[in-house]
């Protein structure tokens, strides 16, 4: 990948899941920061779509994605995100357009260091199966685009 592109989901007035003293949106950031340090320590280019506790609509996300993509680019788009759920574990959603190499390696990875995957898989939307479900997945000019839900606040 010539690019990486880190979206914490949620943000400004839209927290997100709250478990105590966890405020998602701000996990988020803080997990995209860490990601983007990461990253730019191996020479690769990053970009967030929101570096504040800012809110933005898919939109404004979307805009944001896409103002970092030039044509011909090879670029990633990584969404993180929690979900209220019942369940312990990571799951990783993948473009339809795309082949799982990419959410395996991650899959083996998180495994790797002891957390749990659960599934990572492709979510086709009901309205046209075509298309991916998420927006976020579905629109962004990038050259793969994953969301990796990190399970509830207890993970």
């Amino acid at each position: 990948m010539e690019k990486v592109i880190i979206n914490p989901s949620f943000g400004g007035t839209s927290s997100g899941v709250i478990s105590g003293k966890f405020i998602e949106k701000n996990y988020n950031l803080e997990l995209a920061k860490a990601l983007q340090n990461k990253l730019e320590n191996l020479n690769i280019a990053t970009y967030l779509t929101r570096e504040t506790d800012s809110t933005l609509t898919n939109a404004e996300r979307l805009n944001i994605i896409n103002s970092f993509i030039n044509p011909g680019d090879k670029a990633l788009l990584v969404t993180f995100e929690i979900v209220d759920t019942e369940e312990n574990g990571v799951q990783i959603i993948y473009s339809l357009k795309d082949i799982d190499t990419l959410s395996r390696d991650i899959s083996d990875n998180l495994e790797n260091i002891g957390m749990e995957v659960l599934k990572f898989y492709q979510l086709r939307n009901p309205n046209n199966t075509s298309t991916d479900f998420y927006e976020l997945i579905r629109e962004p000019n990038s050259s793969e685009n994953i969301i990796i839900s990190l399970g509830n606040p207890t993970n």
